[in-house]
C-alpha cells in the first residue's frame, strides 16, 4: 500500500502539473493571438503611413513646381518693373505669394520628415515583433 500511496501522490502531482502546463499553454496562445493582432495593426498603420508619405511627396513636388513657376514669374516682373507702378504692385504680390508658397513648402517638408520617421519606427516595430 505504500507503493500505491506513492503512486497516487505521484499521479496527483502529475495531474496538477498537467493543469498548470495547460494554463500556461492557454496564456501563451492568448499572448500569441494578441501579438498577431498588434503586428497586423502595425502593418496596416505602416501601409497607411506609406500612402500618406507618398501623398506628401506628391504635394511637395507640386509646391516645388509652383515655386519654380513663381520664381520665373518674379524674375520676369523684376525685369519689367523698372519704372512701371502696376508692375511694382504685381511684383509685390508675386513676392508675397512666393513667400507664402515657400512657407507651405517648408511645412510640407517637415510633415514629410515626421511621417518618414514614424514610418521607419513602425517598420522597425513590425520587424522586431
Amino acid at each position: 500500500t505504500v507503493e500505491i500511496d506513492a503512486l497516487k501522490a505521484k499521479l496527483r502531482d502529475q495531474r496538477e502539473r498537467v493543469v498548470r502546463v495547460e494554463g500556461e499553454l492557454q496564456e501563451s496562445v492568448t499572448r500569441e493571438s494578441t501579438l498577431q493582432i498588434e503586428v497586423q495593426q502595425a502593418l496596416r498603420r505602416a501601409e497607411e503611413l506609406g500612402l500618406l508619405n507618398d501623398r506628401l511627396e506628391d504635394l511637395l513636388a507640386q509646391r516645388e513646381a509652383e515655386l519654380c513657376r513663381l520664381r520665373e514669374a518674379l524674375e520676369e516682373q523684376r525685369d519689367l518693373a523698372h519704372g512701371d507702378n502696376g508692375s511694382e504692385e504685381k511684383l509685390q504680390r508675386l513676392q508675397s505669394e512666393f513667400s507664402a508658397m515657400s512657407g507651405e513648402r517648408d511645412s510640407l517638408k517637415r510633415d514629410l520628415s515626421v511621417q518618414a520617421i514614424e514610418h521607419e519606427r513602425l517598420k522597425q516595430a513590425v520587424d522586431t515583433a
